[in-house]
């Protein structure tokens, strides 16, 4: 480890220096685009906003090959993404705090707005990028103007508007594991100078990078991706613009199988049972994750696949000293998660499906002054309301019956069998753990939300600045939960304290229809002093308060208590509200006359009742932690250090604890040692790095008057994290050192671009996630980053 560690130490510092210290004798006069951002709602120059804020334009994006919000976290050190089963159970992360995952009753802590329209779910936010015109990450709450679940941050992405004037771009990419990507836009008037047009869409397809070691040539983790957007853009009258967006997505990745990462006690008995290669690996102890080897159940099928779409109409009216902005949005996101969740070659459990289908729908409306004024306002409403049908289903497979008897016999010595224990408690011969028994559940769930919210800016001195601003929000959920399916009897079982130790075999105890209800109202709020020191420097300080909604576990153990009752388990079916206060300091700078940018932040954050989501192997659970601190140093720089030499990044240091959590979930070592939870005060909360350091090189270099070579480079480091909430130590992620690049040739004046690519080019062995292995305690499985990857893209303008 420590020559691991010194590596990647020798690598980030010879990028920083490269992009930070590069000598001053080259720098020329030519100065950095000042960027716009509409991180309070209007549009701010970055050194005015007094929000820290990372900015990444489209044209970045589009030359870093950056598909979707994964790649994104390449080019923004505070954003953390990681993903499970499938980009559906992703995590997003600011300054160490996210939740979300495999639980469709927890909201993400992390806003995400496409075009000031709020996505409801994670999944929703994952189809690739098209078109994009500029990303904002914002850090630290932003509850009062952005409201619903920013507690954390938000990521607002903008798409390129139509235009009056025709024009386009084909873009075509093809790479190794059979990588073809086609992406485009075209634009241009319907009605001269009154009805513009936009038209963008993008064809992904990628083979898998893992293999199935038992089923010869079937790769799984490959990806089929289809995403299109309309725009209509009519200028009603000198005052007054409209703007209409439909977009659609059809994902169809083949999605995910998981190699083993640990061998517990029971990979002997699933050696023995389904024969070689059950296990990859076979043997107990540690095994090589990234040798991309896992096993199925021949069959069983692989989907994580989910369509997203919707309609938008945003209008905009200029009354001279007021602006008035109203957005209306409806969309919907269906999504049909199928896996061989055992994830070896045993039957275990056939069939795990966790659909869902929501349909959501918004409404907003912003008053807001213009110009200059001595003091700037905004007020407005929101109103949200959305619907979910959500199932989940866990069937046990064919060779359930032989594995679960195996362990009873090798827990009892021997003593009992399902045979006999069938006949003790006078069950059906071979009932226990049939082929094809388990649970199905279903969810009818609702949720509705009612916000308005005000802020102001007092200029009070050409200097000085004075903002506040606050925001009531009342929101209501309602989940009806039925267990349609639980034909497991020995989970039906009240066990006489003689037979209290098989209790770890009761996996699917039923539960009646039963209903819950949640409810809570928050005011958050804002108050911002800047003071512009000249017109190339300013500081603030920024106080916040951010709310993230409590609501209702959709998870199949949420309603049960002990077997046989239908009583709902009123300690895991309702978590409640999470809350955060945030302090920050701020410095903005433009250097060089124009040349570079220097940003940096100071922030503590406090927050209560934080929303953890855990799995023990086959349910989820959520927990609300007492609290969880943290404070932090950003810093983010852009400098062109020649005219044509620009390196851009960002630093972040930052400690995140757990203040008080003394209920987390156990491990399954602790659990086994008869600890049902632990206790992780003082810890660091799962996927929290201390450091992380992100950069970007770019170089474009004249070949004669027509034709420019380009090259690039951008580069993540980050500390080490564990993966899991329980955080065992066989989910920690060692130091990583990302790096891509690219090199190509352009045109002079933009109308293409030709250029070679690689991802991942050392080749780095990441975690995405390490879990506990499903109905094999004491293993684990883990869901693993991509190899290193390369290919070709060409780029035409007109």
């Amino acid at each position: 480890m420590r020559l691991v560690n010194a590596r990647h130490s020798q690598q980030l510092v010879a990028f920083f220096l490269l992009g930070t210290f590069f000598p001053a004798s080259v720098i020329a006069q030519n100065t950095l685009e000042e960027i716009t951002v509409t991180a309070q709602k209007r549009e701010e120059t970055l050194l005015e906003v007094p929000v820290s804020v990372s900015v990444v334009s489209g044209d970045d994006l589009e030359r870093a090959q950056v598909r979707d919000v994964i790649d994104l976290q390449q080019m923004a050190p505070s954003l953390v993404v990681n993903s499970s089963t499938g980009s559906t159970q992703s995590i997003f992360s600011i300054r160490g705090i996210g939740t979300a995952g495999n639980n469709t009753g927890l909201e993400q802590s992390v806003g995400v707005f496409i075009d000031g329209v709020y996505r409801g779910r994670v999944g929703s936010a994952m189809s690739d990028y098209v078109d994009m015109q500029q990303v904002e990450i914002l850090r630290g709450p932003q509850s009062t103007l952005f409201g619903k679940n920013t507690s954390a941050g938000v990521i607002s992405l903008t798409t390129r508007k139509p235009e009056y004037e025709l024009g386009g771009v084909i873009e075509a990419t093809v790479g190794d594991t059979g990588l073809t990507q086609f992406k485009g836009s075209i634009t241009g008037p319907l009605i001269a100078d009154k009805l513009a047009y936009r038209l963008s869409g993008s064809l992904f397809k990628r083979d898998g990078f893992i293999d199935d070691i038992l089923q010869s040539g079937l790769d799984i983790n490959d990806r089929e991706r289809v995403t299109g957007r309309l725009q209509l853009f009519w200028d009603i009258s000198d005052a007054t613009t409209l703007r209409f967006i439909g977009d659609y997505s059809d994902i169809d990745d083949s999605c995910c199988i998981s190699p083993p990462l640990f061998a517990g006690p029971t990979a002997a008995i699933t050696g023995a049972l389904g024969g070689p290669g059950s296990l990859p690996g076979g043997a107990m102890g540690r095994l090589n994750v990234f040798d991309r080897v896992g096993a199925s159940t021949p069959g069983v099928l692989f989907d994580n696949g989910f369509i997203d779409g919707g309609v938008s109409a945003q209008l905009d009216h200029d009354f001279g000293p007021t602006a008035l902005t109203v957005i209306v949005a409806s969309r919907f996101f269906e999504t049909w998660p199928r896996i061989d969740s055992d994830f070896q070659r045993m039957d275990l459990l056939s069939d795990r499906v966790q659909g869902q289908d929501l349909e959501e729908s918004s409404f907003e409306i912003r008053l807001a002054s213009t110009g200059a004024n001595t003091v700037d306002w905004l007020v407005g409403a929101y109103v949200f309301d959305q619907d979910i049908d959500a199932t989940d289903d866990l069937i046990l497979g064919a060779d359930a019956r032989a594995y679960g008897n195996a362990l009873t016999m090798a827990a009892t010595g021997g003593a009992l069998s399902f045979p006999a224990l069938e006949g003790i408690f006078g069950l059906p011969a071979g009932s226990i753990f049939a082929n094809g028994t388990g649970t199905r559940n279903t969810f009818d769930y609702s949720a509705s939300g009612v916000a308005v919210f005000a802020q102001g800016t007092w200029n009070f001195d050409d200097q000085w600045s004075v903002t506040a601003g606050l925001r009531y929000s009342d929101e209501e959920k309602d989940s009806t939960n039925r267990n349609t399916l639980a034909n497991e009897p020995f989970s039906k079982i009240p066990l006489p304290p003689p037979f209290a130790g098989l209790a770890a075999f009761q996996v699917f105890p039923p539960t009646g229809t039963y209903s819950n209800s949640f409810s809570d109202d928050n005011i958050s709020g804002t108050v911002n002093l800047s003071y512009d020191v000249n017109d190339d420097a300013s500081l603030y300080a920024r106080y916040a308060t951010g709310f993230k909604s409590g609501g209702i576990n959709l998870s199949r153990n949420a309603g049960a208590s002990v077997p046989g009752n239908p009583t709902p388990n009123p300690n895991n079916g309702i978590f409640q509200s999470e809350t955060v206060d945030s302090l920050e300091f701020g410095l903005k700078t433009r250097l060089a006359g124009g040349r570079g940018t220097l940003n940096v932040a100071l922030f503590s954050q406090t927050l209560e009742d934080f929303q953890a989501n855990s799995f023990d192997g086959l349910s989820f659970t959520v927990r609300n932690a007492a609290e969880v601190k943290g404070e932090g140093l950003e810093v983010d720089y852009n400098w062109l250090l020649t005219d044509n030499l620009r390196a851009s990044g960002g630093i972040v240091w930052q400690n995140i604890k757990y203040v008080s959590f003394p209920g987390a979930s156990a491990t399954q070592a602790q659990t086994d040692a008869g600890m049902p939870v632990q206790d992780l005060t003082g810890r660091t909360p799962n996927f929290v790095s201390d450091f992380l350091v992100t950069g970007t090189l770019a170089w474009t270099r004249p070949i004669n008057a027509k034709m420019n070579f380009v090259a690039s480079t951008d580069y993540r480091y980050r500390s080490e994290y564990f993966t899991g909430q329980d955080l065992d130590p066989q989910t920690l992620q060692g130091n990583l050192f990302w790096v891509n690049g690219a090199v190509g040739v352009e045109d002079s004046e933009g109308k293409w671009l030709v250029q070679a690519w690689v991802k991942n080019l050392t080749d780095e062995e990441v975690l995405n996630i390490a879990f506990d292995s499903p109905f094999q305690a004491g293993s684990f499985h883990a869901f693993i980053e991509d190899p290193r990857t390369a290919g070709l893209s060409a780029t035409f303008r007109f």
